[in-house]
């Protein structure tokens, strides 16, 4: 039974091995056997953000229903999974243009014989207006399911930009992901274009520069009245923060590591017919190249905005920015260390995993800035854990990291 138990914890082991090498370690309290093999931890930041999904869209209407910009079938109900039908697309086309209650009370007509009457005012307003076209000269076909290009087109109209003056309905999502434009990403290819992409599309352009460079779009609703100047405002603050938090890069071009310390705890415990195993190992690692924690800085400002959450306080006279990834995307970070993890165990203990779970994490990066306005340090602190079965033996691995830099 112990040999067994021992096995996988050693193949625990043995998988830190594998991690793609960006740091060297001086690992305690294991054998220099395996001190030689283990050269990294930087398990995080390999991970590129277009490379797993932003599948949960919660607090991105959240802050559109504080701004009575989205709403639901009731306000419990966003049915965020859903895709969106044409007429939705519309409404919320209309209320970011703030033009809602004019929409409302509008009495344009239009060609359309299969418009809703809940969104004929809508489709009458933007047809009025040159906003759409329908899908013939006389269906609009309000239900049928609208796609990404359809509603990048609109955000890219809620900002000021004309087609085919600017872009066109082909190259919209193109367009879109210029960083002088920002309403798409990679990180939302993946799947049916839901609701949810239509909430984080419509969150992004609320952060994006008007095409007339007159600020940004949420700051016009507010000068015009549309949006409510009290909702904004934590909003406008969180978007403040992203792009201070974006342009650090350009602070921390030409500095380097004064000092610091890196250190990884990992834990694991095993439990086999009801006796149960510890181990805990140390990893005391090398500081990153500066290069490569620039990486950390130098992701679009729309990714930062999809993939975080930007807060900043004054603490002792300097400037504290503090990045926590959002739910939704830390999981699904997780989940793919998960794999990648499980694919190693398998193939080192040769035997299949049979089921894993209970995923837990989190990761925060806190960057520090004096009177004058220059990064003096960064702390960023990594968590993640989670269960698996192998072979009758039940593992729970945590992992812990927390690197500490001082810059000069």
């Amino acid at each position: 039974m112990k040999k067994r138990v021992l096995t996988v914890l050693l193949a625990v082991v043995m998988v830190f091995s594998l991690v793609p090498a960006a740091l060297a370690v001086d690992l305690e309290p294991l054998s220099e056997e395996f001190a030689e093999d283990i050269s990294s931890l930087e398990l995080f930041r390999s991970i590129a953000p277009s490379s797993v999904s932003l599948n949960r869209f919660d607090s991105f209407a959240a802050d559109l229903q504080s701004l009575n910009l989205f709403r639901g079938v009731a306000p419990s109900n966003l049915q965020l999974n859903r895709a969106p039908t044409r007429a939705e697309a519309l409404v919320m086309l209309i209320r970011l243009l703030g033009v809602e209650e004019a929409a409302q009370n509008s009495n344009y007509e239009h060609p359309f014989t299969d418009a809703d009457m809940w969104a004929r005012n809508y489709i009458a307003y933007a047809y009025a207006n040159g906003l759409t076209t329908g899908t013939t000269e006389t269906t609009f076909s309000p239900n049928a399911a609208a796609s990404a290009q359809m509603y990048v087109t609109f955000a890219l109209r809620a900002l000021g930009y004309e087609d085919p003056r600017d872009f066109t309905f082909a190259n919209a999502l193109e367009f879109g992901m210029r960083g002088d434009v920002g309403v798409w990403d990679p990180i939302l290819e993946e799947g049916t274009f839901t609701r949810g992409h239509m909430v984080a599309v419509s969150y992004l352009a609320l952060a994006a520069w008007m095409a007339d460079e007159s600020g940004w779009l949420i700051d016009v609703l507010v000068a015009e009245g549309a949006v409510s100047a009290t909702a904004a405002a934590p909003i406008i603050a969180q978007i403040e923060a992203y792009d201070d938090y974006h342009f650090l890069v350009y602070d921390l071009e030409n500095r380097f590591v004064a000092d610091g310390t890196s250190v990884v705890t990992m834990n694991l415990v095993a439990t086999y017919a009801g006796e149960t195993f510890s181990e805990e190992i140390v990893l005391h690692a090398d500081l990153p190249d500066f290069d490569e924690l620039l990486l950390t800085y130098a992701l679009p400002f729309t990714t930062l905005v999809l993939i975080t959450e930007v807060s900043r306080e004054t603490v002792g006279g300097n400037t504290v920015l503090t990045m926590n990834l959002r739910d939704a995307y830390l999981m699904s970070v997780i989940e793919l260390l998960a794999e990648i993890f499980i694919e190693e165990f398998e193939e080192v203990l040769e035997l299949p995993i049979d089921s894993f779970g209970s995923l837990t994490g989190f990761f925060e990066e806190q960057i520090i800035i004096n009177a004058a306005g220059e990064v003096v340090s960064i702390v960023v602190e990594e968590d993640f854990s989670f269960r698996f079965v192998v072979d009758g033996v039940t593992v729970d691995l945590s992992v812990h990291w927390l690197t500490e830099i001082e810059v000069a």
